[in-house]
């Protein structure tokens, strides 16, 4: 049998570089310039005119609820109000002192007659 013969890394290989890694300033750049493209991209399909319009008339109709919220407050403050009063002079007609002077009971020597 033939000898069997190891091959030797003789260190000719091609070598090839490995991508060094990008600077923080460098990639910082390379992400802001990809975010104004893409933001770019964006915007363009977006209709301006009607983003604000939508945007207005939410803000209006909020307005509208709070001062509805305030008026409808106002509202069952008042009615509040007017319950209290009419149980305050409920209350003060059934506290209403009567003299009784029919019903004195007449004591003699401690007894009563």
């Amino acid at each position: 049998t033939p000898a069997e013969t190891k091959s030797k890394d003789k260190g000719k290989g091609i070598m090839v570089e490995e991508p060094k890694s990008m600077k923080k300033k460098q990639h910082f750049k390379m992400d802001e310039e990809y975010a104004r493209k893409l933001h770019k991209e964006l915007n363009k399909d977006i209709d301006w005119d009607v983003a604000i319009d939508h945007s207005k008339e939410k803000i209006e109709e909020e307005d509208i609820k709070s001062i509805e919220s305030i008026n409808e407050t106002l509202d069952h403050k008042a009615a509040k109000r007017r319950k209290l009063n009419e149980e305050v002079e409920d209350l003060k007609q059934h506290l209403e002192i009567v003299p009784d002077e029919d019903d004195d009971v007449p004591v003699m020597d401690y007894q009563i007659i």
